[in-house]
């Protein structure tokens, strides 16, 4: 126990390596989305063309990350190199939450903490394998250490510059997410640091902002610039992602698709004749047949319940979490993760209204939650939690 205790970082990096190898051998990680398997095997050279960088996609591979990618699959062929980067970026975010873990609240709760980490959020993010759901993690692995560092009153250059490392990385991998995960970390910054350490906290996140969006920028120039069309590519591909990435209506409006072939084309994805399926056509029948979910529905209201009973074993696993929890500081412990619960709540209810929420963000957040936990309580909470087990059972 005290040499896990004295080198929590090898301790950690020793049990995340356990984690996964056992999950890696006896799982079957799979890619979860049409999009993965697009960009895999784009940069694989899939498609009958040499390994590339050039994915086509605007905010997700930068492409000094599809070129470290593509390096990956012409040097060793028989590796994938997608989905090793998405499992490496999933082994550093567990890596560095279970580093902190242990230095928060020691070798027991800590590895308990990790192993429940592990079992219920992670294994779902690594066996259903998406760039979102590796940048997420990344970016969370990022914003917690940047508030443990500040809280530690561990501000010197090394400190802060893994975690900052983890931020650009998970934003130059999926850049809306990345942002999104500053948001959330943020909300829990306030909770835990001093007011003059929230300053830090935002500048950092903001320094981080501003070189993302400069990377995007050059992002953008590099492809107008190497892939011919590529402008009008991005324009028919944000068309028809505001259709699939919203809710559909109930009863789509007459008048929208000038014949029952035409919106079985549409419905199917085959977009192949461009002399009918225009950017401004796609882009008007897509604005047509979306909308927003309302409570005031059936069918939305019968979703949103479908949606809170697949919650059911994450609820009743946070309710045991804090009736293990002792201490005069639990009061205060229910009122930081408040602020959690708040963020995430109020996440969900826009995603489920004006968007769509996709499962690796689902589960990014309930893992947000877990992470935002850990950082908010503290060691003493769970040795009275031990005490309290060894008195009832007379040791």
């Amino acid at each position: 126990m005290d040499r896990v205790a004295a080198h929590p970082r090898l301790a950690a990096g020793v049990l995340t390596l356990l984690l996964f190898t056992f999950l890696l051998l006896t799982g079957y990680p799979l890619l979860n989305s049409g999009d993965d398997a697009f960009l895999m095997y784009t940069m694989g050279g899939g498609f009958g063309e040499a390994p590339t960088e050039l994915l086509h996609y605007n905010h997700i591979w930068h492409p000094l990350l599809g070129w470290l990618g593509k390096t990956i699959f012409t040097l060793l062929p028989g590796l994938n190199g997608y989905t090793f980067l998405l499992v490496a970026f999933h082994f550093i975010a567990t890596s560095t939450v279970a580093t902190i873990a242990l230095k928060r609240l020691g070798v027991k709760a800590g590895t308990c903490m990790v192993l429940i980490f592990f079992m219920f959020f992670e294994s779902r993010q690594l066996t259903s394998l998406t760039v979102t759901g590796s940048s997420f993690m990344l970016a969370l692995a990022g914003g917690l250490s940047v508030i443990h560092s500040l809280r530690e009153k561990k501000t010197g250059l090394l400190h802060l510059a893994i975690p900052f490392t983890f931020l650009l990385l998970a934003g130059l991998l999926r850049l809306q997410v990345a942002l999104l995960v500053m948001v959330l970390t943020g909300a829990v910054a306030v909770t835990v640091l001093q007011p003059k350490q929230w300053v830090r906290t935002g500048l950092l996140f903001a320094f981080v902002a501003a070189l993302l969006w400069l990377a995007n920028q050059q992002h953008e120039a590099y492809y107008k610039k190497t892939i011919p069309g590529w402008e009008q590519q991005e324009q028919f591909r944000q068309a028809v992602f505001y259709a699939y990435n919203r809710p559909l209506r109930e009863k789509i409006p007459a008048g929208v698709f000038r014949n029952e072939q035409e919106q079985a084309l549409f419905f199917a994805g085959y977009f192949y004749d461009n002399s009918r399926f225009t950017i401004a056509r796609v882009d008007s029948i897509a604005h047509a047949i979306t909308g927003t979910r309302s409570f005031a529905r059936a069918s939305d209201r019968k979703g949103f319940y479908w949606f809170f009973i697949e919650l059911r074993v994450y609820l009743l696993l946070f309710v045991a979490l804090f009736l293990l929890v002792r201490g005069n500081a639990v009061r205060q412990l229910l009122l930081r993760w408040a602020v959690a619960v708040l963020a995430y709540v109020a996440i969900h209810v826009y995603l489920f209204i004006f968007l769509k929420i996709t499962v690796p963000l689902h589960f990014g957040l309930l893992a947000f939650l877990w992470v935002a936990f850990l950082v908010q309580t503290s060691k003493d909470c769970f040795s009275e939690t031990y005490r309290s087990i060894q008195r009832l059972a007379g040791l």
